[in-house]
């Protein structure tokens, strides 16, 4: 059942009040850092459209990735029953969906629906793609006190979101800054979000997610992106790699850049590592979702658009996928319709 607190509307970002409340409307809207937020307001003098013209300079001293936030408290200060509290886990869950955005209809039932199972589940990290700027708002008031989160690029029709869990039983006990890659010769907006992590027995982890270029005309563009992807994750020696997101790839699309380029690669599948279940499959399966049914009628392609893939460091820096679902798999009773056109998918990974 909907609590109150999810009972919101889409709508634009509501005016801002407090320095709180501005420092955070700056991060979520301009993209900068909390730290960068807070500097460019104080010069500003409170004003927030003068902090604006501050950011950019601010910014040009800035290094991707030069914040770290760290979630846990001083266990030395707390006492013993709150220390029991502070027990993490050795595992983590990753949810990645493309929420689907771009479609107007019912978009405040089918985003509130992605709410409640974000809530529900509580996954360590989440990877959302396909945001637009009315879906910025729930995601500050109904997840901003539960998770840290970073917005791709604000600046075009839609984008990419990346959250981290910080709650005292979160396994992540480190979230850094994020780094925000345009693929360059992208015509969507298409962008690469990269977020370092530390879980509380120190093993690494970057957390990556991107949306690439849609359509079957744009294949070459596609497994461009996947190649700058794989890249990305190779270059992160000694760190632990997980990306998750909508690569509208088709299956010979994906083992085509892998047979040319990334052949003995250790970056690995999740869904194939966990035992490709063929129930779990398909993550755009117009035979079984019917959102598009009105606009594409008689369309019943199954597709493994959605995919998650790990790579390992070595040593303690190793994860274990352990288990694949999707979500979302329920239709709203309120509009007849599920909440995206694409199933998440949900992955729980273990440390060792």
């Amino acid at each position: 059942m909907m609590t109150d607190e999810d009972d919101f509307e889409i709508e634009e970002v509501n005016l801002v009040q407090t320095d709180a409340d501005k420092i955070q409307w700056l991060v979520t809207i301009v993209g900068c850092s909390e730290g960068v937020a807070r500097r460019a307001l104080h010069l500003g003098g409170g004003d927030i459209s003068e902090a604006i013209d501050h950011i950019d300079k601010i910014k040009d001293g800035e290094t991707d990735g030069e914040e770290v936030i760290t979630v846990v408290p001083d266990e030395s200060t707390q006492s013993p029953s709150k220390k029991a509290k502070l027990e993490r886990p050795t595992e983590l869950t990753v949810l990645s969906w493309n929420v689907d955005g771009l479609c107007s209809k019912f978009i405040g039932d089918r985003f509130r629906a992605v709410i409640r199972e974000i809530k529900q589940r509580k996954p360590t990290v989440v990877m959302l793609q396909e945001v637009v700027e009315a879906h910025v708002s729930p995601i500050i008031d109904c997840l901003g006190g539960s998770y840290r989160f970073f917005l791709g690029d604000t600046q075009v029709p839609y984008f990419n979101v990346l959250l981290v869990y910080s709650g005292d039983d979160s396994p992540i006990t480190k979230i850094g800054g994020e780094s925000i890659h345009p693929f360059p010769s992208s015509t969507m907006y298409r962008h690469l979000i990269s977020v370092p992590c530390t879980m509380h027995n120190d093993v690494t982890i970057q957390f990556m997610t991107s949306h690439l270029e849609s359509l079957g005309p744009n294949r070459q563009e596609r497994e461009k992106q996947l190649e700058q992807v794989l890249n990305k994750m190779g270059a992160t020696d000694g760190c632990c790699v997980v990306f998750g997101g909508d690569t509208n790839l088709r299956d010979k699309e994906y083992q085509a850049v892998i047979n040319k380029h990334h052949a003995g690669s250790s970056v690995k599948d999740i869904w194939e590592a966990c035992g490709s279940d063929s129930k779990t499959r398909y993550t755009w399966d117009m035979a079984q979702n019917t959102n598009l049914r009105e606009s594409a009628p008689g369309n019943k392609a199954r597709l493994r658009f959605d995919r998650m893939l790990i790579r390992n460091g070595g040593g303690s820096n190793s994860l274990s996928p352990r288990s694949f679902e999707l979500i979302g798999q329920e239709k709203l009773i309120s509009c007849d319709m599920f909440p995206s056109d694409h199933w998440g998918i949900l992955a729980t990974l273990r440390c060792g």
